[in-house]
């Protein structure tokens, strides 16, 4: 296997299909674990509660901007027989309006991130 694009960072994205709507595709670049740890991170409080240290994690805040940094395009969105301008703010029209979009992108992260295997052991107590 060669790991150059790991190493160096492939940012170019890979299109993916949205379940239920023909035709529609939405490019999502890869989230490498030491990002998503930095994004978490940035958005972690510690507060003191009960005599000890607590972490408060903002998820909203993490979730949109894990969501702003891996989706990059999308095509055959449209909005009155027009395109559907690909924005930052456009991205959260779409993740608030549309379940496909949201679990599509979501599924993809979680596969990329390995949250998907964490989040199964959990559920399982291990």
């Amino acid at each position: 296997m060669d790991i150059k694009h790991l190493l160096n960072g492939d940012d170019s994205g890979t299109w993916y299909d949205v379940p239920g709507a023909s035709k529609v595709k939405v490019k999502i670049k890869t989230l490498k674990p030491k990002r998503r740890r930095e994004i978490t991170k940035k958005h972690t409080r510690h507060k003191r509660f009960g005599g000890g240290l607590v972490e408060e994690v903002d998820n909203d805040a993490v979730q949109m901007e894990i969501m702003n940094e891996v989706i990059v395009g999308w095509e055959g969105i449209e909005m009155d027989d027009k395109p559907f301008e690909f924005s930052i703010e456009n991205i959260k029209i779409l993740d608030d309006n549309w379940p496909e979009f949201s679990t599509l992108w979501n599924r993809v992260v979680f596969k990329q991130t390995g949250l998907e295997e964490e989040i199964k052991e959990s559920a399982l107590g291990n």
